[in-house]
């Protein structure tokens, strides 16, 4: 065999190279060979009805980039020009010509516009090009953004030329021009020839690999995946791992992202990992963007398929004793001359109650998806007088368009499909044109942009090839048992039909669909199903498997047609071994085949993965931590008021009183959130019970807390003062109880935060023209704009924002700008406080305030700049203060650098402000190298625990190198000042230590908790992109859950975005609602699927004594 791997076939042309002559005369350019391709795409969806791919200038009403080449040309002088070319809205009769675009010949635009006329692709004269030179630059310029398309460019300087539009004479007429050979070249001979790239066909060919074929893969994409690549974009469905036969699945399994949801961004759909285990088998040889147009036969055997590249026309002739059809459409059986269906078959024919009366042509559609993204300022989108026309009762008030956006179900999917795809953009442009230009919702829009629009559209039917067992639906519901039962098919009977309110609007042309389901019972497929009943050498997975019309409405899920992949691919094994056909293993073989189905060819997870290793040393550090939160409760708790329980502001001085600021904000919420992770039974009584105790005690002025005296068994000042008041209402607010709501969500100390916000801001004393406020004080002020923006989002309460602006206008559109109206800026402890607020509020006005975003910019940024400039160390951290005119600054940098670059961080995720990220980056890059040993605040605990939670929070925004170097390094450090007893320094200062050793905790595990929680308990986890590794043992064993985290800034707060907040807990490996996940414990080999609110219930772990347990989720 000529063992060759042509995985793109990338080709190099030189100039001269990218275009050949069709006799002395005439010259042949092919778009989809163009040497730079600019923002045109490929397109290869209708080869076998147009005659070849063609470039698709996809830009969503933005006129893509040029597409350039370079040609030579045999003689200069005078050459008629013509592209073929067609008005692709010209079917409907449409005004506009929204295809168009002009060609460039070495820098001179051609007067005549393309893809203005004709509805058939044909080719339309362009006029005469005077050639001063044998070689020039050629160019496609799109004039729309509306998918012009160009197949190819023809200069002749023959007055009397013809040219052929289709058929063999016009196939003869190109191979002639690029002086392709007469015959295909040979590709190879193989074991097995698989022919389509999506699930089935990949799964086909890794498991013949693996069995040891020499296996072609020919996929007409750039990508595998098919319908789950990201030029598609759907999600995986149906069950693997089940009986009869467990196994099948595992190569599923290492081709999914495990993430659910269509639609979405690209890398949901993680083209490369499909790429990576393919190109990992060695028997593999990958043929992409390769097309199998002609098969070559003898009898009712297939001896060869032929294949033409994509992008430059090259013929490849791939031989085996074996080929399989994963091309969903049945392309290579249709070519072979097999038996197939397509459309309905009758009730009369298959006694099928889901069946219609009559047949018919009709089949389920092909889906066209899209996606819309919000952005930060208004955009524009064209009228669109040639898409479908809308009004208020037509139109879909929609940001995203599923699977449901479905057409074509009563056309030729095959020989119409062009119509079709044309058919869902008119819908969809259409559709969204309406929405932002002429609907009564049109404000909600205005922020909008289209961001996504598949061009390759997604198919669920077409032919479907019959084998020697037509499965029906009385099989699978009757549970009809077949001696050769593989493939568990588990998804619903899920039949689409046009959605009959679509159908008023838009009879006969609908776009929209609605799905009907019949449940079944997982059912397994029989072998006979998978191969054909009269092309002797033929197997099928996918869409394509012998099924009727009914039937293929359970079986055509994905990870359904990839398990009938691995399947086929042990069969085909067979069939080498044993030098017989796909018939021959069911008749004489099929015990062999029942035994590689049992065994499966996945290959099992490594546990020596360095990933594992990590993700134990990461527990191992975890439990320590946790072990030292639980001895600073336990210290803090043992110097409680025996009366009240509440703890004391110190253990030194003013070890009589409790305070707000203090006690409350600082100590007292990291023991609740500390027992409330490790602690669950402490957590319910004694910390809830000082809840009680602090809001009976210690209110005051309404819900306001004020100083509590342990001794006096009452307030300590026999007056209120409500400077002193609103201070500590603020801290304990800010500080403790919001951070803890984050975490927790509605509970009690929620309520007790909205009680003292609401009383606070009742009271606000100081008048200003925008309103009452309560302080001058910036750094309560500040506080209160970080809780007002996130408490509006989480309460959707209008008043907070109200709130929040008065202080905005306060500072931003008054007279007390902070760098600009004042002297000296602080950016410690206390000014960062009004930097990360007002940025804060700029966020959140953003998406809810448009106007007030647009008139606190230019002060925003004047503030970050002032700051940057003045106040910024040579290595990227800041001053404890600055004199902002003078320029002179402290000598000490302040442990709260990460709080005011949360700022910037804050603005930059909705300016892109490039220089505020490079600022973030620059202060983690230095990190490690200039600040391994300083000493902040002198030394003490509380100075490395507020550098150390600036630094958490922007690494998990920014991951620089290095970073995590330095926060184990100074972790330790502020670790090692924790006394024996539990207690840190003795002060109020001590709870800071917990509250990032906790953040610290969950860096480490990525967010997992466990319940119940035991010292002896180790877990720890490494994120891989989209995938987790977690490790967990114990030495005297342990059974309990592992809860996953949430995206809380959504899920908790209803935040629009997550941007860095000073005492945040920041979110590592979130499981997202509708979503599902999957769960691989490598001790066992086995498999289960989640759904993200399972996982954050937690799902049961059991753990032997002194085992390690290793998870994979995905």
């Amino acid at each position: 065999m000529k063992k060759r791997i042509l995985s793109t076939l990338v080709f190099v042309l030189s100039l001269s190279e990218m275009v050949c002559s069709a006799g002395a005369q005439t010259v042949l350019v092919e778009a989809e060979s163009f040497a730079n391709r600019g923002g045109w795409v490929v397109d290869q969806q209708f080869m076998d009805q147009m005659g070849s791919p063609f470039l698709l200038a996809h830009g969503l009403g933005q006129p893509v980039k040029d597409a350039a080449t370079g040609v030579s040309f045999p003689v200069t002088g005078r050459y008629r020009v013509w592209v073929r070319t067609r008005d692709w809205v010209a079917p409907w009769k449409s005004p506009g010509a929204p295809g168009r675009f002009q060609l460039i010949v070495d820098g001179k635009t051609l007067e005549t516009v393309f893809g203005t006329e004709g509805a058939q692709w044909h080719w339309q004269d362009g006029g005469t090009v005077d050639i001063a030179e044998k070689m020039v630059v050629l160019k496609l310029h799109d004039l729309t953004g509306f998918e012009g398309r160009c197949d190819a460019i023809v200069f002749s300087a023959d007055a009397n030329f013809v040219l052929p539009n289709d058929g063999e004479q016009a196939a003869a007429f190109r191979r002639n021009a690029l002086s392709l050979p007469a015959a295909p070249q040979d590709a190879g001979n193989f074991d097995l020839v698989v022919v389509g790239g999506g699930m089935a066909g990949t799964c086909t060919a890794i498991s013949a690999a693996r069995l040891g074929l020499q296996v072609a893969l020919i996929q007409n994409r750039p990508v595998l995946g098919g319908n789950n690549s990201s030029e598609v974009r759907v999600h995986l469905n149906g069950e693997v791992n089940l009986p009869p036969y467990p196994a099948l699945g595992d190569v599923v399994n290492e081709l999914d992202t495990g993430l659910r949801g269509n639609a979405q961004p690209a890398e949901h759909y993680d083209d490369q990992q499909k790429l990576n285990v393919v190109r990992a088998e060695k028997n593999i040889h990958l043929f992409l963007n390769m097309h199998a147009f002609r098969v070559e036969k003898q009898a009712d055997r297939i001896v060869a398929v032929v294949a033409r590249h994509t992008q430059d026309s090259g013929r490849w002739r791939f031989t085996a004793p074996i080929f399989a059809d994963c091309t969903g459409d049945g392309t290579l059986g249709f070519l072979a001359g097999a038996e197939y269906r397509m459309g309905r078959e009758s009730k009369d024919h298959t006694a099928e109650s889901l069946a219609p009366e009559k047949p018919d042509k009709m089949t389920m559609g092909a889906s066209v998806q899209w996606y819309s993204a919000q952005t930060s300022k208004s955009t524009s989108f064209p009228d669109c007088p040639w898409a479908l026309q809308f009004n208020e009762e037509s139109c879909h008030y929609l940001t995203r368009g599923d699977w449901d956006w479905e057409a074509g179900m009563n056309r030729d999917q095959i020989n119409e499909f062009e119509y079709i795809r044309d058919h869902a953009f008119r819908a969809v442009y259409g559709n969204w044109s309406f929405l932002k230009n002429h609907s009564r919702g049109r404000l909600k829009f205005a922020r909008r942009k289209l961001e996504w629009v598949a061009y390759i559209a997604g198919k669920r039917e077409s032919r479907r090839l019959l084998g020697d067992v037509i499965l029906q639906q009385q099989d699978i519901q009757r549970r009809k048992k077949f001696p050769d039962a593989f493939v568990t098919t588990t998804w619903s009977i899920d039949l689409h039909y046009p959605d009959p309110k679509n159908t008023k609007h838009f009879p006969g042309e609908e776009f929209r669909s609605i799905a009907k389901f019949t449940k079944i019972r997982p059912y397994p497929i029989p072998y006979r199903s998978f191969y054909s009943c009269n092309i002797e050498n033929m197997l099928m997975a996918g869409r394509c498997i012998s099924v009727t019309h009914v039937a293929l409405g359970t079986v055509r899920v994905m990870r359904t047609g990839g398990m009938m992949g691995e399947l086929i691919g042990m069969a085909a094994s067979l069939c080498k071994k044993h030098g017989t056909d796909p018939r021959g293993v069911y008749q004489n073989h099929l015990v062999e085949l029942k035994r590689l189905a049992k065994r499966g060819v996945g290959k099992p997870a490594k546990t020596n993965d360095k990933a594992f290793d990590q993700a134990a040393e990461n527990g191992r550090l975890a439990n320590e931590g946790f072990v030292r939160c639980r001895n600073f409760v336990r210290g803090w708790l043992r110097q409680a008021d025996p009366k009240t329980g509440l703890i004391p502001r110190n253990l030194g001085r003013d070890k009589d009183i409790w305070n707000a600021q203090d006690s409350a904000a600082d100590n007292y919420p990291f023991m609740v959130l500390t027992t409330a992770i490790i602690d669950r039974p402490l957590f319910e009584g004694r910390m809830h019970s000082m809840l009680r105790a602090e809001t009976q005690l210690t209110s005051r002025l309404g819900h306001l807390p004020d100083t509590y005296s342990f001794s006096k068994r009452g307030f300590y000042d026999k007056k209120p003062d409500l400077g002193r008041i609103v201070f500590g209402s603020s801290e304990y607010v800010k500080d403790g109880l919001l951070p803890l709501t984050e975490w927790l969500g509605p509970s009690p100390w929620s309520r007790r935060m909205i009680h003292i916000l609401n009383d606070l801001w009742a009271r606000a004393p100081v008048e200003t023209p925008h309103g009452k406020i309560l302080s001058a004080n910036q750094e309560i002020n500040g506080e209160m704009l970080q809780t007002l923006s996130r408490i509006y989002w989480m309460t959707g309460d209008r008043k907070y924002l109200d709130w929040a602006v008065r202080l905005g206008d306060y500072y931003l559109l008054g007279q007390h700008h902070p760098t600009r109206d004042q002297t000296r800026l602080s950016l410690d402890d206390h000014g960062c406080e009004i930097v990360s607020g007002l940025c804060e509020l700029y966020a959140t006005v953003s998406f809810a305030r448009p106007d007030k975003r647009s008139a606190y910019r230019g002060s925003i940024h004047e503030m970050l700049a002032r700051i940057l400039q003045a106040g910024r160390h040579e290595y990227g951290l800041f001053y404890n203060w600055v004199n902002l005119q003078t320029g002179r600054h402290d000598n000490n940098l302040t442990d709260n650098w990460g709080y005011n670059l949360n700022g910037f961080y804050t603005v930059y995720l909705i300016d892109k402000t490039e220089g505020y990220r490079q600022a973030v980056q620059t202060a983690l890059g230095n990190l490690d190298r200039y600040y391994s040993d300083y000493k902040w605040e002198g030394g003490g605990a509380d100075g490395y625990a507020d550098s150390i939670e600036g630094a958490i929070n922007l690494y998990n925004r920014e991951p620089v190198s290095d970073v995590a170097k330095w926060l184990d390094s100074q972790t330790r450090i502020m670790w090692n000042i924790q006394r024996p007893d539990g207690i840190i320094e003795g002060w109020h200062g001590d709870g800071n230590f917990a509250r990032t050793t906790i953040m610290y905790c969950l860096w480490k595990t990525k967010g997992l908790t466990v319940r119940p929680w035991r010292d002896d308990v180790v877990f720890g986890a490494v994120q891989e992109g989209e995938t987790l590794k977690i490790s967990i043992n114990s030495e005297r064993g342990w059974k309990g859950k592992l809860l996953f985290d949430t995206p809380r800034h959504r899920t908790v707060m209803k935040m629009p975005l997550d941007w860095p907040r000073i005492n945040q807990f920041p979110e590592w490996f979130t499981v997202k609602s509708q979503k599902s996940y999957v769960v691989h414990d490598l001790e066992s080999n086995s498999r289960a699927s989640y759904t993200a609110g399972q996982l954050a219930e937690g799902i049961t772990i059991n753990v032997q004594p002194n085992a390690r347990k290793y998870l994979i989720v995905k």
